[in-house]
């Protein structure tokens, strides 16, 4: 499983008589998509709590690159997470790691990502 950052745009459904954000084509290319427990890391660092917004939700813009930009302030070098193995009492799993600088590098695309939705008035939603 996986959780992607994209820019949308609310755009009213009469079909659901509600507002609904929808993907901003020109952005996908900035798109960030993780891991969930990658997600869990990165998210855990800009304030939000994955398993409270319960794994998707939205944020405008300018609140999302503002959490971005603090995160990237005061975020400690990520020094990675080697593979392990999982104790399970039965079946082997196998937990593949973090390579050293994944938040940074993860953040400095979700910056991009943000900036981008700032300059064209779209808000970022993940899920």
């Amino acid at each position: 499983m996986s959780v992607t950052f994209t820019a949308a745009t609310r755009t009213f459904c009469p079909e659901f008589d509600a507002d609904m954000l929808v993907s901003v084509p020109e952005a996908e290319e900035l798109e960030v998509n993780m891991s969930n427990s990658n997600a869990a890391v990165v998210c855990g660092s800009l304030g939000i709590d994955l398993e409270e917004w319960g794994w998707c939700g939205g944020l405008p813009a300018e609140d999302f690159l503002g959490r971005v930009l603090v995160a990237l302030a005061i975020q400690p070098s990520d020094e990675g997470i080697p593979s392990h193995e999982v104790p399970t009492g039965g079946a082997r799993w196998i937990e593949c790691g973090r390579r050293p600088g994944y938040i940074q590098e993860r953040l400095a695309q979700l910056h991009e990502l943000a900036a981008w939705a700032v300059e064209h008035g779209a808000e970022i939603d993940f899920g």
